[in-house]
């Protein structure tokens, strides 16, 4: 239904997401959000072990909840049979137009996402060469020159009306945030970075049931994960 984002890997199993559709000229509240979803391959384990869930350990509304964030996705009938998730630790590597919000509040979602999740850990790293998830900060112009042989003309216009999106492979993943788009509101910025880093970590879809999730689809300004929000990452990695 849709075309590759990053033709030259969709071979090796490659899951894109953009995402966050915003225009931060004028009022953030009247921002209409647009998710693309594009999934390459319906692999969702390298190494074939099964990812059971535990649905005893909590209601029935948040386990409702889990299934459609978890295995479901936007602009797609198609549902996953398996959740994805990280099996290696998380290496971030931050890099681009960082400012102190930012270095500030990853260190802070990074916190609450160990406090939260047992058989992994996630932290920060001092080189993008030993991290296996990078989050690139600047201009769309930034990105392309950095990652612009990998990524289709398409593509290339749809950042022009995108704030941010990430990409998930097995135990890596690719976020990228405009900056130029959300210049002067640490809000959004820090909405973003906090909502692209998690659903990066396998909660990948949006939904329109919480408005106090950080996984709800019109566009808010969230910097806060929502107590039915560390339920579903509970659920997923422990």
């Amino acid at each position: 239904m849709f075309r590759k984002i990053f033709n030259s890997l969709a071979f090796f199993g490659l899951i894109v997401f953009i995402i966050e559709h915003t225009d931060l000229k004028n009022e953030l509240a009247r921002i209409n959000v647009k998710s693309i979803v594009t999934q390459l391959s319906s692999s969702s384990n390298r190494n074939n072990v099964p990812l059971n869930i535990d649905y005893t350990r909590y209601d029935e509304k948040t386990n409702e909840y889990f299934k459609e964030i978890v295995f479901e996705s936007e602009f797609s009938n198609d549902r996953k049979t398996e959740p994805r998730r990280w099996t290696k630790d998380v290496k971030i590597y931050m890099y681009g137009d960082v400012s102190g919000i930012f270095t500030e509040e990853l260190t802070k979602i990074v916190g609450e996402l160990n406090e939260i999740i047992d058989p992994i850990e996630l932290f920060e790293v001092a080189s993008k060469k030993t991290a296996n998830c990078r989050i690139f900060l600047g201009t769309r112009e930034d990105f392309i020159a950095e990652y612009g042989n990998q990524i289709s003309d398409d593509s290339k216009e749809r950042l022009n009306h995108n704030s941010g999106f990430f990409f998930m492979y097995y135990d890596e993943a690719l976020i990228f945030i405009n900056t130029e788009k959300t210049n002067g509101n640490e809000l959004a910025q820090r909405h973003l970075l906090r909502e692209e880093l998690t659903q990066s970590l396998g909660l990948c879809n949006d939904s329109y049931a919480y408005p106090e999730s950080m996984f709800y689809q019109p566009w808010s300004l969230t910097t806060e994960y929502a107590e039915i929000d560390k339920r579903l990452i509970d659920m997923l990695y422990n």
